[in-house]
């Protein structure tokens, strides 16, 4: 429609015909320019969200991993410490049935030896 009504004032003053209209310099309204300027921003906001959940993401798998190494790591120690233990355990155990054994086995030489029984 802009381009009959130029076409018809440039006919009327001129004697012209339009045959092409090119729009330079558009003057937006304000309210526009601002929709515009917060849809950017929106889309800004978006992207940077975006990113910011990719950083959680990766700083969550990062914490995991390394939760789960230091939780070997003291299962390892815990298993070690058992095995000192259950070694000692057995250590300390043998002396003392070997000492039984010994008690025993001179308790046996001291009866024969006496000719002794377990009746008296």
């Amino acid at each position: 429609q802009a381009e009959y009504d130029i076409s018809d004032k440039l006919l009327t003053i001129f004697d012209a015909r339009v045959a092409q209209v090119q729009l330079n310099n558009i003057v937006r309204p304000r309210a526009y320019e601002n929709i515009v300027t917060l849809k950017e921003n929106k889309r800004s906001e978006i992207k940077l969200a975006e990113n910011e959940r990719a950083q959680a993401i990766t700083k969550g798998e990062t914490d995991v991993e390394y939760a789960g190494q230091e939780a070997a790591k003291i299962k390892r120690t815990a298993e070690q410490k058992a095995q000192v233990i259950r070694a000692d355990t057995n250590f300390t155990a043998a002396a003392i049935l070997g000492k039984y054994e010994s008690f025993a086995e001179k308790y046996s030489n001291v009866m024969a030896a006496y000719s002794l029984s377990e009746e008296g």
